[in-house]
Formats: C-alpha cells, structure tokens, sequence
C-alpha cells in the first residue's frame, strides 16, 4: 500500500517516537512522543470484525504519519483546489468520495464533476459501479485522505492515465512531500495541521469535521 511505503520511507529518516491513541466515532488522533498530532477519518470501518480491525491498524498509521509531516513552520501553500487545480469547464473531472463544498463550488464555477462514494448517498451521486471506467477516462480525479487508509487510492492510481492529474483532500491527508515520488500523478495535497491540542477532547466527543475548523489551519503541498 501506498500508505505502507510512506511510513516506510520515513522510518528510515528518523525512527517514529512513541505514540498514544485517541478514538472518536468520525475521527482517530495520535499524539507522539515529539509532540506532534495527526488525525485519521473512520467513515467506512468494515462490519467483520478481522476486517475492522486491519481498517483500523491502518488508520491508526496514518495519524503517525500525520503526526511527523503535518507540522506548523513548514512551506505549505495557502492555496486550494479552486485556485491552483487549473480545472477547466471542457475536462473530464472524477471525485471519488464526495467533497460536499469542493462539488457544489465547481458546479457553480460551471464545472462539471462525476462524483461517487462508497457511503453517502446523494442525487448528485453516480452509480458505484461506473466509477472505474470514469476514473480510466479523467482527465482528473478528486479525492479524499480516507483512500490512503482503505486503499482506495492504491487502485485508484493504477486505473488513472499517467497525464491525469491527482489531488487529495481534506483533514487526514499526509502533508508529505514523498507522495509525489511515489504518484506521478499527484499534483497536489490539500489537508490540515493541528494548532491545538483541544481537538483531541473534541474528536474523543465525537466531534466531526465542522466543529474542528478552529484547532486545525488549513495548509497544501503543490508538486
């Protein structure tokens, strides 16, 4: 799994510190031992329990990546998709995982997207099925930072052309430059950097994505 390979990566750079685990019902966070926190999403936990399990084991090692990359004082881009995705009325856009803003933002900018997801249901929602043969043909593919996690991104980067462009979104995406060794598509990360230690109280309350806009700053790495 690409997810694998990065914490592989960064292991050999310098070994993970230590870590403690903190579980909401929409979000996972680790605190390491460095002081860092990272933040994984867990909207799609499989119903068999041995599967669940591996689920999780992977979510867990997400928030450790993020809790090493997703850092203050690095070089992050203000910029988001709308502004630096270069996203043209006449492409061919695939999203997959539904971005409820990112959508109705680009519909209003007259841009159309195919969107899918495995979980949410919504009349702006393509059949699940005509997704691959939509992410063959993208020109290019949205998606979120759970499909690091699932392994959704795995396939999903082998059905892409290799002239598509990849960008990934939201708060549990790694900020790690080494994504864009292992894509080639990848063009760009759009996700968040703990600036409070509340959020780990507020994800253990359940908290979800609206209500942590205040202990997260928003940052993007662009290739």
């Amino acid at each position: 799994m690409i997810l694998d390979s990065i914490f592989e990566k960064l292991g050999e750079e310098k070994a993970f510190a230590g870590y403690r685990i903190f579980s909401g019902e929409i979000y996972t966070a680790v605190e390491d031992e460095d002081g860092g926190i990272g933040i994984s999403a867990t909207p799609d936990i499989p119903k068999n329990d041995e599967r669940a399990e591996q689920y999780m084991q992977k979510v867990i090692l997400q928030a450790r990546i993020n809790a090493r990359t997703n850092i203050l004082n690095q070089d992050y881009s203000p910029a988001d998709i709308l502004h630096v995705g270069n996203l043209k009325p006449d492409e061919n856009i695939a999203m997959a995982g539904f971005i409820h803003p990112v959508y109705f933002k680009l519909k209003e900018a007259g841009i159309a997207v195919k969107a899918f997801d495995f979980n949410k249901k919504s009349l702006e929602l393509l059949p699940i099925e005509e997704m691959e043969q939509t992410i063959r043909q993208a020109d290019v593919l949205i998606t979120t930072g759970t499909a690091f996690s699932n392994g959704s991104l795995d396939n999903m980067v082998q059905w892409m052309q290799k002239k598509a462009r990849l960008y990934v979104i939201g708060p549990s995406v790694p900020m790690c430059k080494l994504l864009f060794e292992i894509i080639p598509q990848l063009q760009g990360l759009f996700g968040s950097v703990v600036i409070s230690n509340k959020l780990i109280e507020k994800i253990v309350a359940g908290a979800g994505t609206p209500h942590l806009h205040q202990e997260l700053k928003k940052a993007s790495l662009l290739r």
